[in-house]
């Protein structure tokens, strides 16, 4: 089916992406900014800008999907933020929707995201079809927003709001705002941590997506929450456990006051969802990660990035290439994984040669932008990128050391933030529907003893998630 998707650039669309792709669907994204979208969604995405004929597009597209809306949690609500929060949900699903009036042959199919914030706050149990809370402005916000795609049904499109819990991804949401203390050393608890936690793995909030696309009999009001909640400090141990905490500090909840202002912007975060997704579960979905402990082990504790130190040395098969290459330098350390994926070697090895695609899998935080790139790619070709590693942008340079067709190919910094980075990209015939792609580099890290202390407590770490990473949407592209 043809997928029109808002929001794609986001921390959920982004992998939304990746997985419909990988589903089969050809999707058209919305977006802002044309030519930086490129470099986060890859080749395989139509790019659609803002002035685009909506109506046009309404009528070419089975689906809809909105997933816009501007970031909730870890700001102030002031006055002006309140007014984008609004005009990034209800205003955009107003202009579908008019859209939709005004096509001939409009989209059967409409799904737009919203949030348990639709809920009153309660530790008793929630379930899809109950009322919204109009006493806050985030009930009345998430109330409008669902009137505004029900909007459609006027017109015979199916409807499907979607009420995302606490989405769970290392790259974004509430574990972007708070692990980073806990992966060094120090939990931290909300308030006393008997707040109920109604949360959603990614993985599965993006299999939910598909499910309601596929399930004509799905409609109306939908949770896209994990079966079992937990209580925030469930949650809190359960974090700790999969990150190296040894120590819970609890934050009082006034502390939040002085951050993002004593109103609903703090209260939000302590506010208690028992959310049930009663009507996934009564049409057949099943759930992936149904408990929070190995939904965040998933994020946290992936078995299939490995980085361990580098000792073949000269026995090493690519050291004389590498030699070759980088004259004196030798490595130090060798990141290792692999991916089995549903395609075959050649369409595996066409995906991953092109630099279109590279941005498609590196975290948005990397402010991945090509600057240069040649029209075909061979043995000497070279590409010039921008990245950023924390606070700091850098200008990469890499040029092929190998290519050979369908097979593998080697790519090696030749200016950039690592005294070396080689990197080998190996596709290896499963059968003639599936492959293995593995990813093997060899690196060393500059400043000598400095170097080597920030590779343990900063480069290991941020290598691991931007692989981690790599895998999972590469996973999701190719219906893994």
């Amino acid at each position: 089916m043809k997928v029109f998707l808002v929001g794609a650039t986001g921390f959920v669309g982004r992998t939304a992406t990746a997985f419909l792709l990988g589903q089969g669907h050809d999707v058209v994204a919305w977006v802002r900014d044309s030519n930086q979208a490129k470099d986060q969604l890859g080749r395989d995405v139509t790019l659609v800008s803002e002035d685009v004929d909506l109506v046009k597009e309404m009528e070419n597209a089975d689906v809809v999907v909105n997933l816009s809306g501007q970031q909730l949690s870890g700001v102030r609500w002031t006055k002006n933020r309140k007014k984008r929060f609004y005009e990034s949900r209800v205003g955009i699903n107003n202009q579908l929707v008019e859209a939709m009036k005004n096509a001939t042959n409009p989209p059967h199919t409409f799904l737009s995201a919203n949030a348990i914030g639709f809920y009153s706050p309660s530790p008793n149990k929630v379930a899809d079809d109950d009322p919204p809370n109009n006493d806050t402005f985030l009930g009345k916000l998430c109330s409008d927003w669902e009137q505004s795609a029900n909007e459609a049904k006027n017109i015979g499109v199916r409807v499907c709001n979607l009420k995302f819990g606490l989405v769970l991804g290392r790259e974004g949401g509430i574990l972007a705002q708070m692990s980073l203390p806990f992966e060094y050393g120090v939990a931290t608890n909300l308030g006393f941590g008997n707040h109920m936690f109604s949360w959603i793995h990614i993985l599965d909030l993006v299999r939910a997506i598909g499910f309601c696309i596929d399930n004509s009999d799905v409609s109306g009001s939908v949770n896209i929450t994990s079966p079992n909640p937990v209580k925030c400090k469930e949650f809190v141990k359960a974090l700790a456990k999969n990150t190296v905490s040894f120590i819970t500090v609890p934050v009082p909840t006034i502390l939040f006051g002085f951050v993002y202002g004593f109103g609903e912007s703090a209260k939000h975060l302590t506010n208690s969802h028992n959310v049930i997704p009663e009507k996934l579960v009564a049409n057949g979905f099943s759930f992936v990660f149904e408990e929070v402990f190995d939904a965040l082990n998933e994020e946290f504790n992936s078995s299939d990035v490995k980085i361990t130190d580098h000792k073949l040395g000269k026995t090493d098969s690519s050291y004389p290439l590498r030699v070759e290459c980088y004259k004196k330098a030798s490595a130090q350390y060798e990141l290792n994984t692999s991916i089995k994926l549903k395609s075959d070697t050649y369409s595996t090895f066409d995906f991953f040669s092109s630099p279109l695609n590279l941005g498609m899998s590196t975290p948005n935080w990397m402010g991945f932008r090509i600057l240069e790139m040649p029209e075909h790619v061979d043995k000497g070709s070279t590409f010039a990128y921008k990245i950023n590693l924390g606070p700091l942008p850098f200008r990469w340079r890499t040029e092929i050391a190998k290519w050979s067709e369908g097979e593998m190919f080697i790519d090696f910094q030749t200016k950039g933030p690592y005294s070396l980075w080689w990197h080998e990209h190996r596709i290896i015939e499963n059968s003639n529907t599936t492959s293995l792609m593995e990813d093997r580099v060899l690196y060393r890290v500059p400043l000598g003893l400095l170097g080597r202390v920030a590779h343990f407590f900063f480069v290991k770490r941020t290598l691991f998630r931007i692989f981690s990473y790599r895998r999972r949407i590469i996973q999701l592209r190719f219906g893994g």
